[in-house]
């Protein structure tokens, strides 16, 4: 799996997050959108669903130390998290 594949379905992952509070185009997820900004605002729960669906459908668990929020700024930077686990090359 590749950065683009990675992100498509990090994109999918998020709106379905982010359905109850807020429309998120996909064309709004970029490797650069900041997670509490918007227009993605990410709250704690968002947060966790997004680590839920990380978990579903990339097939694997997830450590509290992999995501932790002082770290995630960016959607690039989950990306990047998503990749280590599965060990994709940088």
């Amino acid at each position: 799996m590749n950065e683009e594949q990675i992100l498509s379905n990090l994109r999918r992952i998020i709106i379905e997050a982010k359905a109850e509070t807020a429309v998120i185009l996909p064309e709004q997820v970029q490797m650069s959108t900041e997670l509490l900004a918007p227009p993605l605002a990410m709250d704690s729960i968002d947060f966790v669903a997004t680590i839920i669906g990380i978990e579903r459908v990339f097939g694997v668990i997830a450590e509290d130390e992999d995501f932790l929020t002082g770290s995630m700024r960016t959607v690039g930077d989950v990306v990047g998290v998503v990749k280590r686990i599965l060990g994709v090359s940088p």
